[in-house]
């Protein structure tokens, strides 16, 4: 590698004197950086709770298969756009509308009530309901009468991660921060 002449070094000097007056402050390239951060964040935190659903539905179908009763899904399975698992043997859901998305045994019922019998089925599984009850006692209701009518419960969660929960004011949304340490279910009051 030869060694640089005079004019080379000018001239390099000279393309970084260009640059620098076409970049833009840096100010700018933070906030392009932040913004790329932050939404890079929240594709992982989604898919984190997708693949969380898609993971404990699939736990919940073999625990109940395996004990041989039938499982209870709580909660539409997805949305009007994405159905992100089958219903179970029996889903219900405070809307009506689960009769027409589970016609195999859909009942429109409240989570905090629910009208079957005591060990009725193997698993329960719960996704996104228990975020959106009002308080904290009416969490530990739902999963005592949860834990009555199922040998077990699966419940998924939204994660206090989501921006769109937790920062945008949205009419109907949750009320509850839910947590999950060493199998135990927590809960907290939302406080904005």
């Amino acid at each position: 590698m030869g060694s640089l002449s005079s004019e080379d070094v000018l001239e390099w000097n000279e393309k970084l004197a260009r640059r620098e007056r076409m970049d833009m402050p840096s100010w700018v390239w933070w906030a392009a950086g932040t913004a790329v951060a932050v939404l890079l964040s929240q594709v992982w935190v989604i898919t984190a709770e997708f693949l969380d659903r898609r993971r404990k539905f699939r736990q919940a179908k073999a625990f109940a298969a395996s004990v041989g009763k039938p499982l209870l899904v709580v909660g539409r399975p997805g949305n009007n756009r994405i159905k992100v698992y089958t219903g179970g043997d029996v889903t219900i859901d405070v809307d009506p509308g689960v009769l027409e998305d589970c016609p195999e045994g859909g009942c429109v019922a409240d989570v905090r009530s629910i009208p079957f019998p005591d060990g009725r089925f193997g698993a329960a599984f719960v996704s996104f309901v228990l975020d959106y009850l009002p308080s904290v006692a009416e969490f530990e209701t739902s999963l005592a009468e949860l834990s009555r009518v199922a040998d077990r419960v699966f419940v998924c969660h939204t994660r206090t991660l989501n921006i769109r929960w937790r920062y945008l004011p949205i009419p109907d949304s949750v009320n509850l921060w839910i947590s999950e340490k060493q199998g135990k279910l927590r809960a907290r009051v939302r406080l904005w």
